[in-house]
C-alpha cells in the first residue's frame, strides 16, 4: 500500500508542472497593447511615465526579462508559497483565499457530502428495487437531474423559494460558525443549485454498479447459505458496487469547483469562484493564475483520496 501511495503521489508532480506551465504561458498569449497595463490598468497613461519608472515597475509587477526567465521566477515564487499580487485590490492574492476560502469550503463541503448521502442512498433503494415504480421514479429523478444546468436551477430556486414563497433568502453569506442556524438558511439554495447533477450522476452510477453486482455468482451463494439480507447488501455487494463510484467522486470536486463560480455569483457568496470570475472580467491575471493552481492541487489531491479509496475497496488494484 504505501508503494502504491508513493508512486501516486510521484505521479502528480509532472500534472501539477503542466498546469502551472499551462496557466503561465495561456496568459502569456493574451492580447495586450502594452505590458504596463497589467500594474496600472487599462487606459492609464504609460506615455508620461519616464523610461526608469517604466522599468522599474515592469521589475515591479515581474514582467521584465524572457518568457522563460519570467517563468522560473513563477515557479520560485510558487515554491514559496507567494501566489503574487492582485492587480486591481493591490492585496496579496493569498490574503485574498484566506478571505474566500471559507465560504466556497462550506459551500462545496455541504454541496459533496448531501450528494453523496441523496446518491448512494437513493442508488442503493433503486438498484435493489430495480424494476418496480420506486426504480422508475428514482431513474426519472435522476435524468431530469443529470440534463439541468445548475445556474438554471439556482434562478428557479430564487423565484419559486424566495420571491413566491419567501422561506429562504436569495443572497447573501452568513459563517456557519458565528450564526449556525442563520448561515445554513443561505446556503440550502446554492447547495441545492450546485448539487443536483452531482447526485443524480452518484445515483445512476450506484444503481448500474449494484444491479450488476446482484447477478453475481457469490451473492447467490451468499444467500444460499442464509446470511442476511442486510449483511450481504453490506459486506457482499456495496464494497463492490461502490468501487465505479470512488472513481466518480475525484471528478465530483472538479465539478464543483467548477460549478461554483456561476452559482457564488448567482447568489451573492464572497467565495473563490465569484472571485475567479471578477478576476477574469478585469484581467486581473495574478489572481487568476492563482485560481488555477489552486483548483488543479484540490483536484489531484481529491482524485488521490479516490485512488486511495479504490485500492482499500479493491486489494487488486495496489498490485496492478
Amino acid at each position: 500500500m504505501h508503494r502504491f501511495l508513493i508512486r501516486r503521489v510521484l505521479s502528480l508532480i509532472p500534472v501539477l508542472f503542466f498546469v502551472s506551465a499551462l496557466s503561465f504561458f495561456g496568459l502569456e498569449l493574451v492580447p495586450v497593447d502594452d505590458p504596463i497595463e497589467l500594474v496600472l490598468g487599462p487606459g492609464a497613461e504609460v506615455g508620461q511615465l519616464t523610461d526608469e519608472q517604466y522599468e522599474a515597475l515592469l521589475k515591479q509587477a515581474g514582467l521584465d526579462g524572457p518568457i522563460t526567465e519570467r517563468y522560473v521566477r513563477y515557479l520560485g515564487r510558487l515554491a514559496q508559497g507567494d501566489l503574487g499580487r492582485s492587480r486591481i485590490t493591490r492585496q496579496p492574492v493569498t490574503e485574498m483565499f484566506k478571505d474566500r476560502l471559507p465560504v466556497t469550503l462550506w459551500l462545496n463541503s455541504i454541496t459533496f457530502v448531501t450528494n453523496v448521502a441523496l446518491g448512494v442512498g437513493l442508488g442503493v433503494i433503486a438498484g435493489l428495487y430495480h424494476g418496480t415504480k420506486i426504480d422508475l421514479i428514482a431513474t426519472l429523478v435522476a435524468v431530469i437531474g443529470v440534463a439541468t444546468p445548475g445556474f438554471w436551477v439556482g434562478i428557479l430556486s430564487i423565484i419559486v423559494f424566495t420571491l413566491w414563497l419567501g422561506w429562504l433568502p436569495s443572497s447573501g453569506w452568513v459563517d456557519p460558525l458565528d450564526d449556525f442556524g442563520n448561515g445554513i438558511k443561505h446556503l440550502i439554495l446554492p447547495v441545492f443549485a450546485l448539487g443536483v447533477f452531482g447526485s443524480a450522476s452518484i445515483l445512476r452510477q450506484t444503481r448500474s454498479g449494484l444491479i450488476e453486482v446482484l447477478r453475481q455468482d457469490y451473492v447467490t451463494t451468499a444467500r444460499s447459505k442464509g446470511l442476511r439480507e442486510s449483511v450481504i447488501i453490506r459486506r457482499h455487494m456495496l464494497k463492490v458496487a461502490l468501487l465505479p463510484v470512488m472513481t466518480l467522486l475525484g471528478f465530483q470536486i472538479a465539478a464543483l469547483l467548477s460549478g461554483s463560480v456561476l452559482i457564488e455569483r448567482i447568489f451573492g457568496l464572497p467565495g473563490i469562484g465569484r472571485m475567479a470570475l471578477d478576476a477574469t472580467q478585469n484581467r486581473d491575471f495574478q489572481v487568476v493564475q492563482a485560481v488555477v493552481m489552486m483548483s488543479a492541487l484540490a483536484i489531484v489531491v481529491a482524485n488521490l483520496i479516490a485512488d486511495m479509496l479504490y485500492a482499500w475497496l479493491d486489494p487488486r488494484i495496489r498490485y496492478s
